[in-house]
């Protein structure tokens, strides 16, 4: 079982350095796949031929934490099927475009203690468009148990 070392991987509580940009290649067909898989029917969203056809704005909630850098030896993973998903924030700061590149920069934020045994990792995300304008802003964090020691995890107080 895993121990984490938090103040290690995040000196002074400040969040940890962005990772290299990771780059991420979608079509026209995968923006509309994911419209239909998740069930709108908002035709800006499934018709390719509305006038103000776009992408639905959760479209990029999958790329959350991609190329966070994060030493496994301080934060380490849990296994498989013990790491949930558990947190999703999403701020939309301009259009995603139709189909093309767009990079994704990510680094971790926070680690918290959650009861015996059990982690909570936090990773902020910025997806960039072609032209260098970002489009998203999410905070991702997932719930991992599994955990044998939190090591020099303070407790956390929040709100949540």
């Amino acid at each position: 079982m895993a121990t984490y070392q938090a103040t290690q991987a995040l000196p002074d509580g400040k969040p940890g350095p962005w990772g290299e940009p990771v780059a991420i290649r979608y079509d026209r067909r995968d923006v509309l796949l994911y419209a239909v898989g998740i069930g709108t029917q908002d035709l800006r969203f499934v018709y390719e031929g509305h006038p103000q056809f776009a992408v639905f704005p959760t479209f990029a909630i999958r790329w959350g934490g991609s190329g966070a850098p994060v030493d496994t030896s301080l934060i380490p993973s849990s296994p498989g099927p013990l790491n949930i998903d558990a947190e999703r924030h999403l701020e939309v700061l301009a259009p995603l475009p139709i189909s093309g590149e767009v990079t994704v920069r990510s680094r971790l934020i926070g680690v918290h203690p959650r009861g015996t045994g059990n982690g909570f990792c936090e990773y902020e995300s910025l997806v960039t468009d072609a032209s260098g304008n970002d489009c998203v802003r999410m905070v991702n964090g997932s719930f991992r148990r599994g955990v044998e020691k939190l090591g020099d995890i303070e407790p956390f107080e929040g709100a949540g």
